[in-house]
């Protein structure tokens, strides 16, 4: 957690917003090994995701999680792998869902367009309910771009920033993708 917040103090800029990888449904006290939702607000984090693929829960765990979070302000956005399971999340009014194939992260082959019928199809689902996030292989501005044109609301990615050489460079294509920017 220290680490975020470190990052949190870096971020100047209204337009970033610093997310939390987990959160769990616990309050503060002895969490040794948890993170609560609270301990993040109080570093000003007010982002965290739930059930990515690399940390699946179980669903009673997104459920107490979701109300753990909303009662202290914290935003999660919870990830799906399939349209059955962004369905059964809708209801639970999460901030975001995010539509993501754990068989393509850390690919570079980008859902966006691996799969692009089926992110329309989630994005159709979703949108106008919570926001509608995308991710898995993404790895640079084309597919970012892709996700873009389907009117995605937002992007999850890791791998393709951590195994970059210049990040800085990878920041600033797809930031300007995501914006519109680039062409």
């Amino acid at each position: 957690m220290y680490d975020l917040h470190l990052v949190q103090d870096m971020s100047t800029s209204a337009t970033v917003n610093v997310v939390a990888p987990h959160v769990d449904p616990v309050e503060l006290g002895k969490t040794t090994g948890h993170v609560p939702a609270q301990s993040l607000m109080n570093l000003g984090i007010k982002y965290a995701l739930l059930n990515h693929s690399e940390h699946r829960v179980a669903w009673d765990v997104i459920v107490a999680t979701l109300a753990s979070a909303k009662a202290v302000g914290l935003n999660v956005i919870v990830c799906c792998e399939n349209l059955e399971e962004a369905k059964a999340l809708l209801p639970l009014e999460p901030y975001a869902i995010s539509f993501e194939d754990k068989e393509l992260i850390g690919s570079g082959n980008s859902i966006t367009t691996g799969r692009a019928e089926d992110v329309k199809a989630f994005l159709e689902l979703v949108k106008g309910k919570v926001k509608a996030i995308v991710g898995a292989g993404i790895t640079n501005g084309p597919d970012i771009k892709a996700g873009r044109e389907m009117q995605a609301e937002g992007y999850l990615l890791a791998s393709a920033f951590a195994k970059a050489t210049d990040k800085k460079t990878l920041a600033i294509e797809l930031a300007s993708a995501a914006l519109g920017l680039t062409e």
